[in-house]
Formats: C-alpha cells, sequence, structure tokens
C-alpha cells in the first residue's frame, strides 16, 4: 500500500472516529437505561482515543489532521434518525459501521508504510472495533425485546377496544340518546376492568412465549 493511499484511507477512518464518537455521546444522551448510558459514553471516549491514533499517523506524514472534519449534514441525519426511530435502529446502523471500520483496518494492518508501533496500537483498535460490535448487537437485541413486549401490550389493548367499542356502538343503535349512552356506560365498567387485563396477558403471553423459544 502506497503512502498516498495510507493517507488518503487514514483520513476516512479519522473522519468516521470522529462521526462515531459524536453519534455515541448523542445516543448517550438520549439513553433512559443508566447500564447503556454508560456502555455507550464509554464507546464514545475510546473512539475519541482511536481518533487521536489516526491524528498521530497523519502529522508523522506531515498531514495536518484538523483538515479533516465530519460532515455536517451526515451528522444531523443520523440525530433525526435517532430521535425519530430510538436507540434500537440506531445502533443496527452503527453496527455496521464498526464491521466497515474492521474491514478497513484489516486491509490496513497489512501496509508496509506503516511503522512497527502503529501496526500495534491498529491492532488494539481492531480488537475494540470488534468487540464495540459485541456490545451494540447486545444492547440492540435487548432494545428489540423490549419492541417485542411493548408491540404485545399494544396488541392486547387493540383487542379490548374492539370489544368496548362494540357494546357501545350497539348502546348508540338501540338508545340514539347521548345521555342514555352515558348512563349505560356505567354499566360497561365491569367490562372494561376485564378489557384492561388484556395488554398485561398479551404482555406476559409474549415474554412466556420467548423463554420458551429465544430464536
Amino acid at each position: 500500500m502506497e503512502e498516498e493511499k495510507l493517507v488518503e484511507l487514514a483520513k476516512l477512518a479519522l473522519r468516521d472516529e470522529l462521526f462515531a464518537v459524536k453519534i455515541y455521546s448523542m445516543a448517550a444522551g438520549l439513553s433512559k437505561t443508566g447500564s447503556t448510558r454508560d456502555r455507550l459514553l464509554k464507546i464514545s471516549r475510546m473512539e475519541e482515543e482511536h481518533a487521536d491514533f489516526w491524528r498521530k499517523l497523519l502529522r508523522r506524514r506531515g498531514i495536518d489532521p484538523s483538515e479533516v472534519s465530519v460532515g455536517f449534514l451526515k451528522t444531523s441525519l443520523y440525530a433525526v434518525f435517532l430521535r425519530l426511530f430510538g436507540l434500537a435502529l440506531t445502533f443496527r446502523l452503527m453496527e455496521s459501521g464498526e464491521r466497515d471500520a474492521v474491514e478497513l483496518y484489516s486491509r490496513m494492518l497489512g501496509s508496509p508504510e506503516l511503522k512497527e508501533d502503529e501496526k500495534n496500537a491498529l491492532k488494539k483498535i481492531l480488537e475494540d472495533e470488534l468487540v464495540h460490535e459485541q456490545e451494540l448487537a447486545e444492547e440492540e437485541s435487548r432494545f428489540m425485546k423490549m419492541l417485542d413486549h411493548i408491540r404485545d401490550a399494544v396488541l392486547g389493548m387493540n383487542d379490548g377496544l374492539v370489544e368496548i367499542l362494540s357494546v357501545t356502538m350497539g348502546l348508540v343503535g338501540a338508545y340514539g340518546s347521548a345521555f342514555h349512552v352515558a348512563l349505560s356506560g356505567l354499566a360497561t365498567i365491569p367490562l372494561i376492568l376485564h378489557e384492561s387485563s388484556y395488554p398485561i396477558l398479551e404482555y406476559v403471553g409474549g415474554v412466556s412465549r420467548r423463554e420458551q423459544d429465544p430464536r
């Protein structure tokens, strides 16, 4: 790998690491779970250390690393995506980015232009990226399970509402009076209490199914 090619790849790596620092920090700020927030902040700090490695590598070759910056549009798009779709899907995107980094760094390790100390440092960074990929997969899995639970509860609530609305529509057809419908609504209180158990039953049932068949 020629020196010029190495420099271009180092710039790309630095840009990706700087981007990762921003996104992980942003995700940590939005996380409501302490353990997830701490993990994301830890990854963000490690990515900053990786960025320092690429800065030093570029300076060694007479390149000013301050010339490398993260695109505002890309960061803004990820910020919007993070707020709209939450952490689970963002983790999936970042996990893909970690895989790309692993592939890039593995290729660069074979460059004869790298100094011995640079190769050793890059090996450590490569190990970090593999760990990050695994950690993101774990966080994504945890959030997807949470989304499954929410889905079960919503489906149960939907079943309950269908029955309650059916009773209400029947009363409207029978009496045609808002007063009588409201008055007779008192009789549906036991039904409402019964139907309110649907989300709980669906949630518990979903958890049990996933415990029996974790695939």
